[in-house]
């Protein structure tokens, strides 16, 4: 074999993983400037491209991950004749998009393959949203001021880039791994800035998802010792610190007053009921907006409440509220995604979409005891993004939540071919 075909050989694989870094910190950073439909189109674009310069291959490894989904899709189309062609197609891309994110991750990672450098990006990508974030702050002090609601509309609800950001970094230290070594410095400031960008989020979701990452990267969930208990104790008090300290620099602010109540009821929030005066349906309109989901879903028949209603479905909520911008009374789609499953693809949709929840779960535990370290924090990863989807599911859409969860959903895929690139070689 000739020099210049070694060359050509070597050079090709380089050159693609440069591409791939690259688009890599391009897809978990765009979520914060474009929107959800424009981010779909690139990665389209993105997934033809290299699915192309592959021969058309897609890797094995991806099969267990999209069948579910696929089935989904099919059920929720076979009932959605008579439906709006429009509409129906807003409920495939709904669903679709967040599995062309989760195959988009996988492939980037499968000629990436160094995890040093995709955790580099991570904690690069949510320095950057961080800074972005706290910036908005900055140049609008007077918002500061203004209710919860006013605050998260015009700033945004919170990055969970943010937080994978801070868990990368403590992995990184509790490995003794310096990810910036000729910056040693960059790793403490990315902690405080996204630290300062999750408290300024006023997000429950959020807090909740990182103490739940927290959990498994600790180990918290093997409660097998007096040690593992003190450590649950020392975070849970760590936390309840930590709000103390903000609510007390907040006295007498919306934070203190509307945030904490927001807490305090976020189980009756989404409590499903009837309610019955405008004020009751604001507050909780989660629960309201739940409960004529579900007497929509229950007005099938035997075969739609298998089969459910297919895709196109609308929920008529009985009266018009500001939602997305403008005004709506007929919904395509809800904040419990279980619902919103099981309306479109009854309890077939339902049953898989657990199973695929389960799958990530399940994935992770196996390699979350594994003897390498970093298959071993790679595992816990998983399993806690696939709990933390169950958690979400109820609230924001979980796995097909359009916005907030875009960047997870790379991360998830990229962590998949991780864990099976180490195990099986090429053979992903």
């Amino acid at each position: 074999m000739s020099c210049e075909n070694i060359y050509m050989k070597v050079e090709k694989p380089l050159r693609w993983r440069k591409i791939c870094t690259v688009s890599m910190l391009f897809f978990l950073l765009i979520p914060i400037f474009f929107s959800a439909e424009l981010i779909s189109v690139l990665m389209l674009v993105f997934l033809f491209f290299i699915i192309s310069i592959s021969s058309f291959r897609i890797p094995a490894g991806l099969g267990l991950f999209l069948w579910p989904i696929f089935l989904i899709i099919l059920t929720g189309l076979i009932g959605s004749f008579g439906n709006s062609p429009y509409d129906i197609f807003k409920d495939v891309w709904y669903i679709g998009k967040s599995l062309l994110a989760l195959i988009v991750g996988y492939l980037m990672m499968f000629h990436i393959k160094d995890l040093r450098v995709f955790l580099k990006l991570i904690v690069i990508v949510g320095t950057i949203t961080a800074f972005f974030h706290i910036g908005q702050f900055l140049s609008n002090p007077s918002i500061i001021n203004e209710s919860i609601f006013v605050i998260r509309s015009e700033l945004g609800n919170g990055y969970f880039i943010c937080i994978l950001s801070i868990v990368v970094i403590i992995i990184s230290w509790r490995a003794r791994i310096n990810l910036f070594p000729n910056a040693k410095w960059f790793s403490m400031l990315a902690v405080f800035a996204c630290f300062l960008s999750l408290s300024l989020s006023f997000s429950r979701t959020l807090w909740i998802s990182f103490l739940i990452i927290l959990f498994f990267i600790f180990d918290f969930y093997k409660l097998s010792n007096i040690k593992t208990i003190v450590r649950v104790c020392f975070l849970v008090a760590l936390v309840f610190l930590t709000v103390l300290f903000f609510i007390n620099i907040l006295e007498g602010s919306f934070y203190s007053n509307i945030f904490l109540d927001k807490v305090m009821t976020s189980f009756d929030e989404i409590w499903i009921s009837d309610y019955s005066n405008h004020r009751e349906i604001t507050m909780r309109w989660r629960g309201y907006e739940s409960y004529n989901v579900l007497m929509t879903y229950l007005e099938g028949s035997s075969w739609e409440l298998f089969r459910g209603l297919g895709f196109g479905t609308l929920v008529d909520v009985g009266l018009y509220m500001h939602l997305g911008g403008e005004a709506q009374r007929y919904l395509p789609v809800f904040h419990n995604g279980y619902l919103y499953v099981l309306l479109k693809t009854g309890v077939v949709g339902l049953l898989l979409y657990l199973f695929y929840l389960y799958t990530f779960i399940r994935f992770g535990l196996i390699y979350a005891n594994s003897l390498d370290y970093n298959q071993r924090d790679v595992g816990k990863l998983l399993t806690s993004i696939g709990v933390i989807f169950i958690m979400t599911s109820i609230v924001t859409m979980g796995f097909f939540n359009k916005s907030v969860m875009s960047s997870v959903i790379v991360v998830l895929g990229a962590l998949i071919a991780y864990v099976r690139l180490n195990i099986h070689g090429h053979k992903v």
